[in-house]
């Protein structure tokens, strides 16, 4: 029986992986939900102009619109789910209605880096190696079985902005996995996430870029790379009320 699959993703990992679904073709996607407009940090809506293309159900995701969800399920008869770097927490009913079937891909290792921000926070906190999970779901945010797990390396000069990079080959891969397991109608392996972990907040970062040292240079080079991600704010040291933006590499 074709997997019959609602994909819920934006951003440019999103954006891949959602291509990179449209050529499994023993895959039925059965409906879409991503952002419109390019008013995005990323400046796209590639997955949105695609679905239309096609002719492919879609939901904008600028609202939650759980319901329109809940009746395409029940309307196609979708029995997968699958989401990648998307905003909506899925309610219990939503992951019950494909049969607890849904899957998400977390460009991070659980649990240790649950919720936003994680390559900044993996550089804040000097990791050597990083992981992209692909899991099941549950309505809890970033907790669920492991699926599929790819590493890979940080370097010593690695900012947020190049760790993002690496973090989307290794997730694009990860989704691979799941999709060619979905398509050889296969079950995806379930292996438990153990421990409570650490959950990252959305505005966990916004009181960490200022350097409280500009002496200790380990704090200079750390925060520095740790907030390089055009376009947003960088490191930045304060000088009678006054900021001046750091990129790697610079002396204070």
């Amino acid at each position: 029986m074709t997997p019959r699959i609602l994909f819920l993703g934006q951003k440019p990992l999103g954006e891949q992986c959602f291509t990179k679904l449209l050529q499994h073709h023993r895959l039925a996607v059965c409906g879409v939900c991503s952002n419109i407009g390019t008013s995005v940090w990323w400046g796209s809506e590639l997955i949105h102009l695609e679905a239309r293309r096609r002719h492919l159900p879609f939901v904008g995701n600028q609202q939650r619109h759980e319901d329109i969800l809940m009746a395409l399920i029940q309307h196609y008869r979708i029995d997968c789910l699958i989401s990648v770097q998307h905003t909506w927490i899925l309610s219990r009913e939503l992951l019950e209605a494909v049969k607890g079937r849904a899957f998400n891909l977390h460009c991070a290792p659980l649990p240790g880096y649950k919720g936003f921000n994680a390559c900044n926070h993996a550089i804040l906190n000097a990791e050597t190696r990083f992981a992209a999970t692909l899991h099941w779901m549950n309505p809890q945010v970033d907790v669920g079985d492991a699926a599929f797990l790819e590493e890979v390396d940080i370097a010593t000069d690695e900012t947020a902005a190049s760790l993002y990079e690496k973090m989307q080959g290794a997730g694009l891969r990860a989704f691979v996995r799941l999709l060619d397991t979905l398509e050889a109608g296969e079950t995806p392996p379930r292996t438990p996430i153990v421990g409570e972990g650490r959950f990252y907040s959305r505005s966990s970062i916004n009181a960490l870029r200022r350097i409280q040292n500009p002496n200790d240079a380990t704090e200079v080079d750390r925060k520095t790379r740790a907030f390089w991600f055009p376009p947003f704010e960088p490191a930045y040291i304060e000088k009678e009320g006054r900021k001046r933006h750091l990129v790697p590499g610079e002396t204070p």
